[in-house]
């Protein structure tokens, strides 16, 4: 990777740095030497995200998807199903201490994050969510049955 010259534009990563040129004071080392290391983090954000950002123009402009259409976020069924998981987590983790039916519902919405934790990918999250749907489950025997004697 070679340094710019002093005096010289920036590269066109963005609308600012487009328009900004180097200092010409000799003692912009420091700035320069930030410069460089910013100009390295960017081709290696860059090449990271398969050049997928930071102003390119076509394929791989922010805003594009890599067939040149524009991005949509879409809301896929997987991403709803999760979102109502998690969703019916919050709720019935709150609304546990008006009932011991809402701990077994709560167990079954850690069932459904779990489900959805392993469908995404995120296999992580799919062991933790199955572990609190098992503690959730465990409490919800404790409490349904120390409530019948």
């Amino acid at each position: 990777m070679t340094p710019i010259p002093t005096g010289t534009p920036y590269p066109a990563t963005s609308r600012a740095a487009a328009t900004t040129t180097r200092p010409s004071s000799k003692n912009a080392g420091t700035r320069e030497a930030t410069d460089i290391a910013g100009q390295y983090a960017l081709r290696c954000l860059g090449s990271c995200t398969n050049e997928l950002s930071l102003g390119r123009p076509g394929p791989g402009a922010p805003g594009k998807g890599p067939d040149g259409r524009p991005y949509t976020a879409a809301m896929t069924p997987l991403t709803t199903f999760g979102a109502l998981a998690v969703g019916a987590m919050l709720l019935f983790y709150a609304l546990e201490s008006r009932s011991s039916w809402f701990v077994l519902t709560f167990a079954g919405a850690c069932l459904a994050s779990s489900a959805y934790g392993f469908l995404q990918g995120a296999w992580p999250f799919g062991v933790v969510e199955l572990v609190w749907s098992l503690v959730a489950a465990r409490r919800w025997w404790a409490r349904s049955h120390v409530s019948r004697q």
